[in-house]
């Protein structure tokens, strides 16, 4: 019964983040800043609500993403103009939040 318990626990986990999964594999193919912060609104629309996400822009963006991955700082992401190649420091920030993102505000 534990290992039906255990197996069950971690199915359930892993559907839970397959989100996440998908994010970072389409940010291995984002080469440009605007390319990345197409990745994060699709990952950012699987979990909160579209009304929530989808018109954020701009330092709208980045505090929502601040707001929801807390002690990180995503402002290379704003201040780069939206051809820029991605860097690896800002491919690093976007892998960040797509990780550890809390889907629940924190209590």
């Amino acid at each position: 019964m534990l290992l039906i318990t255990v197996v069950w626990s971690i199915t359930q986990a892993r559907r839970r983040n397959a989100y996440r999964r998908a994010g970072l594999t389409l940010l291995e193919s984002a080469t440009t800043v605007d390319e990345i912060n197409v990745v994060l609104k699709r990952v950012a629309l699987a979990v909160f609500p579209r009304e929530q996400v989808a018109a954020l822009h701009g330092e709208d963006w980045i505090q929502f993403m601040q707001a929801t991955c807390p002690g990180e700082q995503f402002a290379p992401l704003s201040q780069s103009d939206e051809a820029t190649p991605a860097t690896e420091s800002i491919r690093a920030s976007a892998r960040t939040w797509i990780r550890k993102h809390q889907t629940q505000p924190a209590k």
